[in-house]
């Protein structure tokens, strides 16, 4: 049995974009995949250029997904990257039920577009 996996809910608050930058597109793609696979999929921006950190919360369904961890890219290797499962103050739980929030920052900005981070799950339903 297969299915596609749909991630929704993605906030984001980029810093270091002036106002005349044109608003990035953030996307994460359709993965089709199995009961009790592992899945890894990556969260990717079109044009990072400028961005010294980035706030992203995203929701997913909880029985259908168990988030497992994130890391980052060979695009963000410079940044420092926390993250967090758990719902509180800092990181509302969502409609769906399950939620990872997640900050980088760094001292220097991106430049260019690529994957932001990789979000590792397993598949439970």
């Amino acid at each position: 049995m297969s299915f596609k996996i749909f991630l929704v809910g993605v906030a984001l608050l980029l810093l270091g974009l002036s106002p005349q930058t044109q608003a990035a597109v953030v996307s994460l793609p359709n993965n089709s995949v199995s009961p009790g696979q592992t899945v890894v999929t990556a969260l990717t921006i079109d044009d990072a250029t400028g961005v010294q950190a980035a706030d992203l919360r995203i929701e997913y369904d909880p029985a259908v997904l168990q988030a497992i961890t994130v890391s980052k890219t060979a695009f963000t290797a410079g940044m420092t990257l926390f993250f967090n499962f758990n719902p509180g103050p800092q990181c509302p739980m969502g409609t769906l039920g399950g939620v990872i929030c997640i900050s980088l920052f760094a001292v220097q900005s991106l430049n260019g577009g690529g994957s932001l981070v990789d979000i590792t799950f397993n598949v439970i339903g």
